[in-house]
């Protein structure tokens, strides 16, 4: 059924939580892991904070692209050893925008994050890239809930005690 299947990542454990899940439908369905990360395009942070600091900011971000090659390449070299069939892909650009162009190009067949785990009433909501990629995207995303409490756990906390 699954052939490729996307993984956006932001270098995060919260994002790396995913893999497990990914590692089980690629073992079950042979396919293939295209694991991603977006870097921020340099243009942002000129119009953010400036012609000087964007031209350090560009001047780090080739070394950004390696260290995020690196940090690729080791979570790759473990679905590997998995005997899973993984590959990498570095973007820079808008984040939603990258990863639904990127599964465009690849031709995933679905794209796995995970989402913010917040834990309080006032934060239950998705993130702005979440919500962009489950409203745009033409395949399937699967979003693993991050571990967080449950209600039955939030719900002392969230109870009203009369007062008498």
């Amino acid at each position: 059924m699954y052939q490729k299947i996307l993984v956006p990542l932001d270098g995060s454990s919260l994002a790396e939580s995913a893999l497990p899940y990914v590692e089980a439908l690629a073992a079950t369905h042979n396919a293939e892991i295209v694991l991603l990360q977006v870097v921020v395009d340099p243009i942002y942070d000129l119009l953010l904070t400036g012609p000087k600091l964007a031209t350090a900011t560009e001047d780090h971000l080739f070394s950004q692209r390696a260290i995020t090659q690196r940090y690729l390449d080791c979570l790759a070299s473990r679905c590997t050893e998995k005997g899973i069939r993984a590959r990498t892909m570095i973007s820079e650009g808008i984040v939603a925008d990258k990863i639904l162009d990127c599964a465009r190009r690849v031709e995933a067949d679905l794209i796995v994050l995970t989402n913010h785990g917040f834990n309080s009433p006032s934060q239950w909501k998705l993130g702005n890239v979440t919500y962009r990629l489950l409203h745009d995207s033409e395949i399937p995303v699967l979003l693993i809930r991050s571990k967080q409490p449950s209600f039955k756990e939030l719900k002392p906390a969230l109870s009203v005690t009369p007062v008498n």
